[in-house]
Formats: structure tokens, C-alpha cells, sequence
């Protein structure tokens, strides 16, 4: 059944509040995709933090155009579009997409765009291989623990040398 105008308005300023909020958004090609295979990724990037919604190519320019994004990057698309977007990792939506495709090879990246800025498939691709912020600062934090930890072994090493030879003292004293 078509949509209303009413519904196409609510989904167009849905689509625009989630460009605004968004630090990335990632256009995916489904033809071929299976409804319980589509349900079934999103849940699995919802469980990540992704959104994934299938939208028009019509409403998605109106939300561009409402979003002040250029609504041309969505021009060079073929078929039907199914939109992945994160308000908190640039690199998570490419990621997941892009992990997903072993399981889902019917999905294929188709660009994507990036603090405003549109990226092209390849673009995107290449940002899929990047590391998540979570995995950024955990090698920060590791990094910065290191002289830290070196520091305390340095230090504790006296003691621990001192506690060893007390103890090797009180073992002859007791034989």
C-alpha cells in the first residue's frame, strides 16, 4: 500500500534528524537480500549502535536537501538504498557493513558520507579497514600504561630482590 503524504513527511524528518545527528552514514546496495536476512543485520548493528533503514531515493534527497547536504551524492545510485548511520563512530557503520557482507554477500557498499562530506564506495571501503575509536584508545591507553608499568617493575625490583633474600635467610636459619 502506498504511503501518505503525512508518512513520507514524518519519514523525511526522521531521515533529517538522523543526518544532523550523525557522525557517519554509509548507502548500502540489498538486491538480493532475504527479508529475515535483512532483519537479522539489523539487528545486529542496532547491537552495535548503527541504525539500518531502507529508504527511497526521493525522500532521501528531500532529507539531504533539508539536512543542507549536497542531495546529488545520492544521484549515481543504483537500486534500492538502505541507509546505516552512527551519532558515535565515523568508522563503525563501514565496519559492521563490511564484516557483513561474508554473511550477507548480497550487500554492497555504494558510498557514504563522512562529518558532512560524501564519500564514494571506494572511499568508504577504505574507511572500513580503518580502526574503531574504541580500538584507538585502547592502544592510547596501553601506550600510555606502558612506561608506567616498566616504572613499577623497575622500582618494585629492590624489594622484591630484598624480600627474597630474607626469605632464602630464614629458610637456612630454619634447617
Amino acid at each position: 500500500m502506498p504511503k501518505s503524504r503525512n508518512q513520507k513527511k514524518d519519514e523525511v524528518q526522521k531521515l533529517v534528524e538522523t543526518l544532523r545527528s550523525m557522525k557517519t552514514g554509509v548507502f548500502t546496495g540489498f538486491s538480493g537480500l532475504t527479508v529475515p536476512q535483512a532483519t537479522a543485520l539489523r539487528k545486529k548493528l542496532a547491537a552495535e549502535g548503527v541504525g539500518y533503514s531502507v529508504v527511497k531515493k526521493t525522500l532521501l534527497r528531500r532529507a539531504l536537501t533539508d539536512a543542507k547536504l549536497d542531495p546529488s551524492m545520492v544521484n549515481g545510485l543504483e537500486g534500492g538504498i538502505g541507509f546505516a548511520a552512527s551519532a558515535t563512530d565515523e568508522v563503525l557503520p563501514a565496519k559492521l557493513l563490511d564484516a557483513s557482507k561474508k554473511d550477507y554477500p548480497a550487500i554492497t557498499l555504494l558510498g557514504g558520507i563522512v562529518g558532512g562530506v560524501a564519500y564514494s564506495a571506494q572511499q568508504v571501503q577504505a574507511l572500513a579497514k580503518l580502526p574503531t575509536r574504541l580500538d584507538l584508545l585502547a592502544t592510547l591507553l596501553r601506550t600510555l600504561a606502558r612506561p608506567a608499568q616498566g616504572m613499577v617493575q623497575v622500582l618494585s625490583g629492590p624489594t622484591r630482590g630484598l624480600a627474597q633474600v630474607l626469605h632464602a635467610y630464614s629458610q637456612k636459619q630454619s634447617t
